[in-house]
């Protein structure tokens, strides 16, 4: 009967898969915020009010600027996934090479 495990399971498959996965959030991320941008471009071109406008695009600057500590946040987990990434990849290929070494003469 297998023994539940508590800790974290992290084989290069996995943490590869996270950093892609961050990579895809990235992407996302940033389309997101061409797609708002554009949205309020489109808006403020079209949109003529002496007291909504202005308060609308302060509302969309002020969730912009929300937005960019959100995408900071991402590349900075982002680039700490790779560099762990790398980190535990040289780890298992010099033990592998260490395990492979011990029967020779």
């Amino acid at each position: 009967m297998p023994t539940p495990n508590n800790g974290i399971v992290a084989d290069q498959a996995t943490i590869s898969g996270m950093v892609m996965a961050f990579a895809q959030a990235q992407s996302e991320a940033r389309n997101s915020h061409m797609n708002v941008v554009a949205a309020s471009q489109a808006l403020a071109a079209s949109w003529s009010s002496d007291m909504a406008g202005p308060k609308f695009q302060q509302a969309v600057n002020n969730w912009l600027a929300g937005f960019q500590k959100v995408q900071q946040g991402l590349n900075m987990l982002n680039q700490n996934m790779q560099q762990y990434s790398q980190l535990t990849t040289t780890t298992e290929d010099d033990n592998a090479m260490r395990a492979g070494g011990w029967a020779t003469a």
